[in-house]
């Protein structure tokens, strides 16, 4: 009964102390946080669930054990850095209630292009899941694009997904 006891004390231990420490903090933290938005977040919910994450983050990237696992914190800052990247575009939607932001010069959309330039790429148009839609032609000759913001949102928490994986994946290896 004792070993029975035991192996499932064990069975129960051992998923925790594989995330020991403050790189696994920063993990978990942004697990949760990828975990509430395939869940369905609010815009409301989304940027205090974003400085929990930060701060996890924030107190690895400061530590001794940042400073020895180089990749893991480059990749844990580029995970934030696609979550961050998703709420300024975002919040762009709030004050005007519209769907898609312009990307001008300066602007957070010009920014997130910038960021993800693949996505300048996509040929769908919004209805068909593209971020970036095509206007008219400016007196520069150059053309007007905006960012569908719900595309633009999605995409970035995408890439997020993606690089969760590969951090998780350098914090096993290092554990």
């Amino acid at each position: 009964m004792r070993m029975l006891a035991a192996a499932i004390i064990l069975s129960i231990l051992l998923p925790c102390l594989s995330y020991a420490g403050a790189s696994g903090d920063a993990v978990m933290a942004i697990m949760k946080l990828e975990a509430r938005c395939e869940a369905g977040i609010s815009h409301r919910d989304f940027a205090p669930a974003i400085g929990e994450a930060k701060f996890a983050v924030n107190v690895f990237l400061k530590s001794k054990e940042a400073a020895d696992n180089i990749k893991l914190a480059e990749s844990i800052n580029k995970v934030m850095a696609h979550y961050m990247a998703a709420n300024l575009v975002w919040r762009i939607k709030l004050p005007r209630y519209s769907g898609s932001a312009k990307v001008e010069k300066g602007s957070i959309g010009e920014n997130f292009l910038q960021q993800y330039p693949e996505i300048d790429n996509f040929d769908k148009t919004r209805g068909q899941g593209g971020i970036v839609e095509r206007g008219g032609t400016r007196p520069d000759g150059t053309v007007e694009k905006q960012i569908y913001v719900a595309g633009a949102v999605g995409y970035a928490i995408k890439r997020a997904s993606e690089e969760l994986k590969i951090a998780d994946s350098l914090l096993s290896r290092n554990n």
